[in-house]
């Protein structure tokens, strides 16, 4: 039995003789005539050394009489464990020591392995710049790298031994100890956003890595865990949203129609102030615009594309657009263009500013200087002709008296009539140039215009239906009523020819308070109380090029012969020399509706 041990085992004296071996576990290489008994030890397992070896642990048996493991380093066999006990006799002192001799190299070269590894993780865990800890499983650290030193401003020494109740408030370190419970029980690998509070109190945001390991018999041994720092990312992030609240809140809020559109008329993203110039309620609905359609003019959009193409700009071009409801605007385009890597033009980028007012503003003003000029020029004539006729008249009438022959007398009476009808020419000029003698009183307009009712019935074609709609409510306004009564039956006449085939006109009365922002939108307004007077036509209506001219003196559109064009251009003149204007708004197969401002005279509810 004892030569079946696959270990060395030898009994030794005291002076270091080998009383008994079994020679395996590595020394099997002694020779045969040096195994005799009473060989020194030091001779057979060291045999270059030539002595007792300086801390020999035979003798320190021998010595303290205690049992003795110990690694030594054989040059014949490598690493051994060694371990002796003491042999006593009768009175109890050491007189033998058995010793067992293990080879341990396979077990050594495990043991530098395990420490190379655990060498080579504990400088990567170093030279990592993720913070990393780890834990047993009762939460406490282990140990840690130094970018988690400086992650939460600790040492490794302040932090090994501690839990997180130790080194975090209460609140968060409860926060903490749950999840580390949790991934104790379910095991496997746990990741989470999540708050860190450092040594000195500040506050970072984390994401928390942490997996569980166990020990060599299986049972859990406790975590590792690395911290991303995303504090930097999240106030980033929250700058970024910040500020793209703010670009959102200035796109919506801007009052120009901001828009993105792709080159194929797509449109991306618009701002409430384009959706309102196109006529939507909505940015969703404005989203659905084909911007291809409306131009007024398909070519301009092409131009427009190849100008983007070639400048990567457009600044301040004019614009005349179709709304999807019909509405005809002038708007001022400025944009720039987006292209790709490979120089193609991808998207459109810009804002339209809503001119449409300050356009017809120009074009009342360009009007109203026109027929200023026209006024002058017709009050001049109309003070020459005024010459004229005071003695065409005069001797027409004298002629008539002093005349016998009756052929005679009519031909008087015919250069009578003729001048007669030249004088109430020259007041119509008097009345465009706004310069005529008017006779105002104050009016009730629901009385004058119910009082022509049934004269202007008599004007109409028994197809045509008059409807009168008063309001009770509205004030007197300045006025001259003959005048007056002048520009309702030319507008009535109007609205016959405009309707052939019969139809229905509307004449209704209503008060408006006019503030200063809605005056500055009709020519020559002011501010206050008006009283309105409207004649809506449902006959053919009036061409969009012609409605700019309706108003100019000597401007028809009816047959030569069959009128003067001074019957509108005298309404308005006679409107405004009553402290008044007039406004027309007319859709071609819909009809006409004239408006007729008059001040109010007192003040009254409206």
């Amino acid at each position: 039995m004892f030569e079946q041990i696959p270990d060395c085992l030898a009994v030794i004296s005291r002076d270091l003789r080998i009383e008994m071996c079994n020679w395996r576990g590595g020394y099997e290489y002694v020779p045969e005539h040096l195994r005799r008994k009473g060989a020194h030890c030091y001779e057979l397992f060291y045999p270059d050394q030539g002595r007792a070896c300086e801390d020999c642990h035979v003798l320190e048996v021998f010595r303290s009489g205690q049992p003795l493991v110990r690694e030594k380093y054989n040059p014949h066999i490598g690493h051994v464990e060694v371990r002796c006990f003491p042999i006593f006799d009768q009175r109890g002192e050491v007189f033998l020591v058995a010793e067992q001799i293990c080879n341990i190299n396979e077990r050594k070269k495990m043991q530098e392995g395990l420490a190379q590894q655990h060498n080579y993780l504990k400088t990567l865990a170093e030279v990592v710049p993720l913070p990393m800890f780890s834990k047993d499983e009762s939460g406490r650290y282990l140990g840690c790298n130094k970018a988690f030193e400086k992650c939460v401003g600790s040492t490794r020494e302040e932090m090994v031994g501690k839990s997180v109740f130790d080194l975090a408030p209460k609140e968060v370190a409860e926060i903490y100890d749950a999840k580390d419970r949790e991934l104790f029980r379910q095991g496997g690998v746990q990741f989470y956003e999540g708050t860190l509070v450092r040594a000195d109190g500040s506050v970072g945001q984390v994401i928390f890595h942490k997996a569980t390991f166990d020990k060599p018999d299986g049972s859990l041994g406790g975590l590792v865990g690395a911290i991303l720092d995303i504090t930097e990312r999240k106030e980033a992030m929250a700058r970024l949203e910040e500020s793209e609240e703010r670009y959102r809140q200035f796109f919506e809020d801007d009052l120009t129609g901001d828009f993105i559109a792709t080159v194929d008329g797509r449109l991306l993203a618009c701002n409430p102030s384009f959706a309102r110039i196109f006529d939507f309620a909505s940015v969703e609905e404005a989203l659905r615009l084909d911007m291809r359609g409306i131009h007024s003019d398909p070519e301009i959009r092409d131009l427009l594309l190849e100008r983007l193409r070639k400048e990567r700009k457009i600044d301040r071009v004019a614009l005349e657009v179709q709304t999807p409801t019909g509405r005809h605007l002038h708007l001022i385009l400025t944009a720039v263009g987006i292209f790709d890597e490979q120089d193609q033009l991808i998207e459109v980028r810009g804002y339209l500013l809503d001119d449409t007012e300050h356009q017809s503003l120009a074009d009342q003003f360009l009007h109203s200087q026109k027929m200023e000029a026209v006024g002058r020029l017709a009050a001049g004539l109309a003070h020459d002709f005024n010459n004229l006729l005071t003695a065409i008249l005069g001797y027409s009438e004298a002629l008539q008296k002093a005349l016998l022959d009756p052929q005679q007398v009519r031909w008087a009476e015919q250069i009578n009539l003729a001048g007669e009808r030249a004088a109430a020419l020259t007041d119509q000029l008097l009345a465009l140039s706004r310069r005529q003698r008017l006779q105002p009183v104050a009016l009730d307009l629901n009385a004058l215009v119910t009082g022509l009712k049934d004269m202007l019935q008599q004007l109409l074609s028994t197809d045509i239906e008059l409807v009168v709609l008063p309001d009770r409510d509205i004030a007197p306004v300045m006025a001259d009523e003959a005048r007056l009564e002048q520009v309702i039956l030319n507008l009535v006449v109007n609205a016959r020819d405009a309707m052939p085939a019969g139809g229905r006109l509307t004449i209704s009365t209503s008060g408006l308070l006019l503030d200063a922002e809605q005056a500055h939108s009709f020519l020559d307004a002011r501010p206050g109380r008006y009283v309105v007077l409207e004649m809506a036509d449902d006959g053919h209506g009036i061409a969009e090029e012609v409605l700019p001219h309706i108003f100019d003196p000597f401007f028809t559109t009816k047959q030569k012969g069959k009128g003067t064009g001074l019957g509108l251009a005298t309404a308005y003149g006679i409107i405004a020399q009553s402290g008044g204007f007039m406004t027309v708004e007319s859709c071609v197969g819909v009809g006409t509706t004239f408006k007729l401002f008059l001040p109010s005279v007192i003040s009254a509810p409206c």
